[in-house]
């Protein structure tokens, strides 16, 4: 019995000290817990004014529960900082969200900006809000966005080389020398557009002139060697406390000046390599950030895309996505049209971190690291993150820009590359479109609540309007004229047959309150979708819509989301408009006839969430309608990293 009672002490003291240990570690750890960032995907890096924006949001995440930000904030600013497009969407169950918006067909020349972000992004000063650069341009006008611009960047290796990529009109000479004038290097005719190696080795500040411009450029602290994994330190590294490698959610290694062997530390390659790009922030003996770098790595070849090399127009196609060491759980993959080189390298030069634009300082000033006292000294548990259940959100109702207004800040003019044959190709398929009547399969949203009945409207044939299709096709829908000859629209419980008249139901289109009945009853029914009903009474209660929806929902859809468009509502009319629902992407639903020369820049096919298993899925991708060279790209995804691979198929 003594012996029964010492073993039961012994294990709850054990007990004790494991979960001491346990909650000691989550204490020690509060960051990891919270980090979070969006990776940010778009079909193409160049549009023309009028064309639509097609996009993919994916949240990342280091959380060691099951919680997570179920909300996502887009924004999209144009070269002058001013908002041009906002929408707030719901996650889905694989934590993306994925849409596409009308580019406003007036806009002007240059780089436009896209953010998304969460709620809990904003909370702190120095957290780090994912962007992505696209370049925006007019139709048939000459490119007159400015004089252009110069960036530099270090190339990798076992001694960093300074690389340079300029946006100007002609070939530039380019002469690099030390500070104090000596060791002067000319680059003559450096071409636009394109990438150059300067075989001049970049450890100290060098001065830089092209034209009548003169200006210092600073390298990087630390020299990475991506061949061997390893980190040279500078001759002088007495101010230098430690070294975090790291991604936007994960802390992978943090190194001290002891490791360093001969000024040299090895990192581990396993590590490290499977991570498409890595950071590295470099601390003072102050705990201040000194430097922060990127670096891009190479880990497409254990992810692949093999797909059918040549398909015929009208035919559907697919493909097999591998992950060799299945480390992804999910994948996003469309079809589109390939980029131009000269503005595939733009676009890279503009959303890679590591390539600096001359002339700009480079504030390290947003930095997930630089966030992580803000975070761990936030005593406010409301201000962590939107973790409330659907619909009873508390969304921003303040942008980005009065949020975090050092992320805007005037940059110089870039110019665009020759865009003739782009354009020659662009007209090309507008007039293949319009010649064929290509349909155009678009987003549709989908309802936030469970609904009890829904009608694909193109699946009845032979009726002539709305009203027609409610009296013969949706047995919940009671229309008639009262006393005063006007409209009523009522919505009952067939299997009880009974119709409460004096209830008015809540009529929507696009998720728009309608007020006038005969307004939706005249609705063009060759534009509608579908059109779902809510009348059964836990289906009502479900929708937390209150008493807007006491009486029941009749909900149209437009094919082309197009109401808020055509009608401009007043906002107070949107029901949900604290927030935006997720879309049914092309390809789950019935796809319907349309103008396609509204949405040209539209990926061919895309499927936002392929489930692999053990590391490979088959894709079936829709009839492939446009000859040509187009290209599969996809995004493979786990909890806290994402990697891409690309392959390229031509339809006959």
């Amino acid at each position: 019995m003594k012996l029964i009672k010492t073993y039961i002490i012994y294990t709850l003291i054990s007990l004790f000290a494991l979960n001491s240990a346990k909650a000691q570690q989550t204490k020690e750890k509060p960051f990891e817990d919270l980090a979070e960032t969006l990776k940010i995907m778009t079909n193409q890096e160049l549009y023309f004014a009028g064309d639509k924006v097609w996009f993919g949001l994916k949240l990342l995440k280091n959380h060691r529960s099951h919680k997570f930000s179920k909300l996502s904030y887009v924004e999209i600013y144009n070269p002058d900082n001013d908002l041009i497009h906002r929408e707030m969407l719901l996650l889905d169950n694989k934590e993306m969200a994925y849409g596409d918006f009308i580019l406003p067909d007036n806009l002007e020349d240059g780089e436009y900006k896209i953010f998304a972000y969460t709620q809990w992004m904003t909370n702190f000063p120095s957290y780090k809000i994912p962007a992505k650069s696209i370049l925006v341009t007019q139709m048939g006008q000459e490119n007159t966005t400015g004089e252009g611009q110069l960036y530099y960047s270090t190339k990798d290796g076992e001694t960093p080389e300074l690389t340079l990529f300029h946006t100007f009109d002609e070939p530039l000479i380019i002469e690099v020398e030390e500070l104090d004038g000596t060791g002067k290097l000319v680059l003559e005719e450096i071409p636009p557009f394109e990438k150059v190696d300067s075989k001049v080795i970049f450890e100290n500040q060098k001065r830089i002139r092209y034209g009548q411009n003169r200006e210092v450029i600073t390298p990087n602290l630390i020299n990475f060697h991506s061949s061997n994994y390893t980190l040279k330190l500078p001759a002088n590294s007495s101010e230098i406390s430690h070294i975090v490698i790291h991604t936007d959610v994960l802390i992978i290694d943090t190194l001290y000046k002891s490791d360093a062997v001969n000024r040299v530390i090895t990192l581990n390659r396993e590590n490290h390599n499977r991570y498409p790009e890595i950071q590295i922030s470099v601390f003072g003996k102050e705990n201040q950030l000194l430097t922060h770098q990127y670096h891009h790595q190479n880990t497409s070849s254990n992810l692949q895309v093999s797909v059918n090399r040549n398909v015929k127009v009208g035919n559907e196609s697919s493909a097999i996505l591998r992950d060799e060491q299945a480390m992804f759980g999910h994948a996003f993959a469309w079809v589109k049209n390939p980029e131009v080189p000269e503005i595939e390298m733009l676009a890279t030069v503009l959303n890679s971190p590591s390539w600096k634009a001359v002339g700009e300082s480079s504030k390290h000033n947003q930095n997930y690291l630089l966030a992580r006292k803000e975070i761990e000294k936030n005593t406010n548990p409301d201000k962590q993150k939107d973790f409330l259940p659907l619909l009873t959100y508390n969304p921003l109702k303040s942008n980005l820009k009065s949020l975090r207004p050092d992320l805007f800040k005037s940059n110089k003019s870039i110019n665009l590359p020759n865009i003739e044959d782009i354009e020659t190709f662009e007209v090309k398929r507008r007039v293949f479109h319009e010649h064929f009547e290509y349909d155009t399969r678009v987003s549709i949203p989908v309802s936030p609540y469970s609904v009890d009945n829904s009608y694909w409207v193109p699946d009845y044939e032979g009726y002539r309007d709305l009203t027609t299709f409610l009296k013969e096709v949706v047995p919940q829908i009671r229309i008639r004229k009262d006393s005063e000859d006007k409209t009523e629209i009522r919505i009952f419980n067939p299997n009880m047959d009974r119709v409460h008249f004096k209830n008015t139901p809540l009529l929507l289109i696009d998720f728009h309150k309608i007020d006038d009945p005969d307004f939706l009853l005249n609705y063009d029914y060759a534009q509608i979708d579908r059109i779902e009903v809510i009348y059964l009474r836990n289906s009502i209660d479900e929708t937390n819509l209150g008493g807007k929806a006491e009486n029941g929902v009749l909900a149209l859809f437009t094919k082309q989301n197009d109401y808020k468009i055509k009608h401009n509502p007043d906002p107070s009319k949107y029901i949900l408009r604290e927030l935006d629902v997720p879309r049914i992407p092309a390809g789950n639903v019935f796809h319907q006839e349309a103008n396609s020369a509204v949405t040209l820049s539209k990926p061919q096919s895309w499927n936002p969430s392929i489930r692999l298993t053990r590391g490979r899925s088959r894709i079936n991708f829709q009839t492939l309608e446009e000859p040509g060279r187009l290209q599969v790209e996809a995004f493979f995804f786990n909890n806290a990293n994402w990697g891409s691979t690309k392959n390229e198929l031509r339809v006959n």
